[in-house]
Formats: structure tokens, sequence, C-alpha cells
């Protein structure tokens, strides 16, 4: 079974979206809190990508290259332009 992430309007609960992800057990997403722009980041099925989708756009899609390992967190400004992820990646001490 492929992760996802379901994307449902809450004035009819009606599926607008699937988002098929890399495995994302933590449930790893970030969504604009403001009224007027909804845009949602995920982790994409490739390692260490995220996908952006505005939806008050007509669904438009980007895919950043965000990192070479796991996405750790990532968070959206309140309108959505700007995005902050970490990765899972960590630095050995010698």
């Amino acid at each position: 079974m492929e992760p996802k992430i379901y994307v449902y309007a809450f004035q009819n609960l009606k599926l607008i979206d699937v988002i098929e992800t890399c495995e994302n057990s933590k449930g790893i997403c970030a969504v604009s809190p403001s009224k007027d722009v909804c845009v949602l980041a995920a982790p994409d099925k490739t390692l260490g990508a995220v996908r952006v989708v505005h939806y008050d756009k007509g669904s438009k899609l980007q895919l950043i290259d965000a990192h070479q390992t796991a996405v750790a967190a990532m968070a959206l400004n309140n309108d959505g332009s700007i995005l902050a992820t970490s990765s899972s990646k960590v630095r050995s001490h010698r």
C-alpha cells in the first residue's frame, strides 16, 4: 500500500485531491493558514523532494528538490509564499 494524503473540502467533505508521498509515518505536511490562499506542501514520492500544490490557482503543482535525504519537517507562511523544510540527515561529529 502506497502512502497517500487525502485532501477534503470542509464545506461538503468532498474529496478534492489524493497526493502520493514517500513513506511518511509522521504525516509530515504543511498548509497555509490564510483564508484567502490555499497552498499545501508534502513530501513527494521522490526522496527529499517536496510537492507544493496551489489549490486556489487551479491546482497548480510545483516540485522542489529540497534535500538528498528524507524530509523531516516543513512549514508554510500565512499566504503560502515561503516554505521552510528540514531533512533527516544527521551530521556525524568527529
